[in-house]
């Protein structure tokens, strides 16, 4: 049993950041139910002013801000996504079908490739410069300088480097010379850069998904000159002291109590064609219960919630009944899937057919339900959510169908007999 999560989230009567995540879009239907459309207009449309403090208020903190390292959606959607840059990316859009579709970042264009897809090739655009460092650091050499492709290269090559850890270094581990960098210093001899502004990579099998790969925060530059201090020790600590490349950086950071991102003043909008940037700070506070978080946001003390922050109960029905408050409720597709899962390694569910009970037995509709019902999600019958490459609705996929998602308790109890 499976539902798709959507992200039910609270927002100021006319907040549009822009440094919101793609993935934050879209209405839709569950159920067979009539779902309230989402009002992404306000955050993708032209509406937004620019300048202020936007306040945001969470559950929980981000992993890491070592782009290398960091592996959440509270980094991806927020500081990765206003702070570090990469040579493609995905477009700010509320539209499903063009999410998915990589755009050019760092890079003038996709990647230039041969027939079989194991040379890729990318150039930078011009003026390329890194921010300040974490704490708001002016780093003598480093900040207000260019972005090189040899940055770039580091960049992957640390992330084969045992001391930080990066759990991004498998998907480049096709790399030519990739295999044999197991340490700091290495040098990926697949990774060429004849010039500041020309990367070539030399895959050593075909590779026709390059361009996503390099959307990752693990691919973004990082000066060997500057990190090196933290890289050559047994665990970096690159991770406080992370250089800012797109329209913010990190001015504070207290883990699990704040995040403050303020204006880089060294990122050229002209370079940007994919995030808005249109406040000028994000004081973002951490640490509050899940209804305590929704609560300040609709008494008008933040702006909006983070992803992990969602109404349930009596104030998902105050919001969706109150007017005022229904104007500011964001509800589209989140790239989550919530699922129960068997452990087919013990009895009985290492049986085919009792599993195949289980799945026919479950109400999911009345799970459907008890989650909070259409406005918190729908039901799924694949793991894969909507806006990734290669999901199925229900509609087209569906191997336990029942009647309204009610089961089919009938068809489990001849399975649980054959079994």
């Amino acid at each position: 049993m499976l539902i798709e999560r959507k992200l039910c989230q609270l927002l100021a009567a006319a907040v549009a950041v822009g440094l919101v995540a793609a993935a934050c879009g879209g209405a839709g239907t569950g159920g067979g139910k009539k779902v309230k459309p989402d009002v992404s207009g306000k955050i993708f449309g032209g509406r937004a002013t620019r300048g202020g403090v936007m306040k945001m208020d969470s559950i929980g903190d981000v992993d890491y801000m070592d782009p290398a390292q960091a592996y959440s959606v509270q980094y991806f959607n927020t500081v990765g996504r206003g702070t570090i840059r990469t040579l493609v990316s995905y477009p700010n859009t509320s539209d499903l079908k063009q999410q998915i579709k990589p755009v050019p970042d760092l890079a003038t264009s996709l990647g230039q490739h041969n027939a079989d897809n194991t040379v890729w090739t990318y150039h930078l655009k011009s003026g390329l410069k890194y921010g300040p460092a974490l704490g708001g650091v002016n780093v003598p050499g480093v900040t207000g300088q260019p972005i090189t492709t040899a940055d770039l290269k580091y960049g992957i090559e640390r992330m084969f480097n045992p001391s930080v850890g990066s759990g991004y270094a498998a998907y480049y581990d096709n790399i030519k010379g990739a295999s044999s960098c197991k340490a700091y210093g290495c040098n990926i001899s697949g990774i060429e850069t004849p010039n500041a502004r020309t990367i070539v990579f030399h895959l050593t099998r075909p590779t026709g998904d390059w361009d996503l790969r390099l959307s990752m925060p693990g691919a973004s530059p990082v000066p060997q000159r500057y990190a090196k201090k933290w890289d050559q020790t047994k665990d970096s600590n690159y991770d406080s002291h992370v250089l800012a490349e797109g329209p913010y950086y990190v001015a504070q950071y207290t883990p699990g109590e704040q995040i403050i991102m303020k204006r880089n003043p060294d990122w050229d909008p002209s370079t940007d064609t994919i995030r808005k940037a249109y406040v000028d700070e994000l004081d973002w506070q951490e640490g509050f219960d899940n209804s305590v978080c929704i609560a300040k946001v609709m008494s008008g003390d933040f702006d909006l919630t983070a992803e992990d922050c969602l109404p349930t109960g009596p104030q998902l029905q105050r919001i969706t009944t109150d007017s005022a408050l229904d104007k500011r409720f964001f509800n589209g597709p989140q790239p989550c899937t919530s699922y129960v899962f068997l452990n087919t390694r013990i009895k009985p569910f290492n049986n085919l057919k009792v599993r195949q009970a289980v799945n026919y037995v479950i109400d999911k509709n009345n799970l459907e339900r008890v989650s909070g019902g259409p406005l918190v999600g729908h039901i799924a019958s694949s793991i894969l959510p909507p806006g990734m490459l290669g999901y199925l609705p229900t509609s087209r996929y569906d191997p336990f169908h029942s009647t309204n998602f009610s089961g089919d308790v009938a068809k489990a109890k001849r399975l649980m007999k054959e079994a």
